[in-house]
């Protein structure tokens, strides 16, 4: 992969993530959970989601009806190959109704399916929550 081609997957794994945190804003499930390979892990709170389905099913159950502000900034992208790479994300989310406020870091697997990128592992790794319903698991 050459500079050019560098830096233009770059930037469709930036797009990815920026799309990750607008549906999931937007509520928009099914396209959200496109945005996962077929056997995509989600690693969140202390406890582990497999598959596309049931990683979309899983989130749009906890936040549904929860207005939100997701924020993924500052990437560290490195490629493995032309079809895989890594990435951390600073990230900052808001849940309303006084739920969740929370900053930590999305350490990401991406891989290319049929020219496109996919998150094929995503785990949160919080480094500050406070609110009325966070999970104990962000506690610690």
């Amino acid at each position: 992969m050459d500079a050019v081609e560098r830096l233009l997957e770059h930037q469709a794994i930036c797009e990815l993530k920026a799309r990750y945190c607008r549906l999931m804003d937007e509520k928009r499930w099914e396209e959200w959970g496109l945005l996962f390979t077929d056997d995509a892990e989600l690693v969140t709170a202390g406890s582990t989601t497999n598959g596309r389905d049931p990683i979309r099913d899983m989130v749009h159950g906890a936040m549904e009806g929860i207005p939100s502000s997701h924020q993924a900034f500052l990437p560290e992208i490195s490629f493995k190959s032309a079809t895989s790479a890594n990435g951390v994300w600073a990230a900052m989310f808001i849940q309303s109704q006084g739920r969740t406020t929370g900053v930590g870091h999305y350490h990401e697997e991406y891989r290319k399916v049929d020219g496109t990128w996919q998150i094929a592992r995503s785990e949160l790794v919080t480094a500050f929550v406070e609110g009325s319903a966070v999970p104990d698991q962000l506690l610690d």
